[in-house]
């Protein structure tokens, strides 16, 4: 936890998609401070025109690389999430050269009684998780 799902755009190569999905968890264990086996992704490929992320009045065009990054998560601080931004954009910029500019990242909080990880169970309400 957090769950992270990742959007692009079709046509990427399937064994570049999986190591940018591994760099992009490695980014959440520093920047969260989660263990590494703590891990939730989706990846989806979308039709380049139902990709649609404008550059809200910023000035920038966005290519075919752009990508939206949606994490959905317990309450993290404002210095987590900043580090995590840095983080991925450095990364996928330094790696995978991807613009800066093409790299959405959108955070979405909940509470500990909006996970189930199995059984039926909310397992941060019962303790079996902290």
């Amino acid at each position: 936890m957090p769950l992270i799902k990742v959007s692009v755009v079709k046509g990427h190569d399937p064994i570049l998609l999986k190591n940018m999905l591994d760099d992009i968890h490695n980014c959440v264990v520093k920047a969260f401070n989660v263990p590494f086996g703590d891990r939730y992704q989706v990846l989806n490929e979308i039709d380049e025109s139902f990709l649609i992320l404008e550059d809200t009045g910023l000035g920038f065009t966005r290519t075919s690389q752009r990508l939206l990054i949606e994490i959905t998560s317990r309450q993290r601080s404002e210095h987590e999430k900043v580090t995590f931004y840095k983080l991925v954009n450095e990364t996928l910029h330094q790696t995978y050269q991807i613009n800066k500019q093409d790299i959405i990242i959108s955070f979405t909080e909940n509470g500990n009684a909006d996970w189930s990880f199995s059984d039926g169970k909310a397992q941060f309400l019962t303790g079996d998780l902290i």
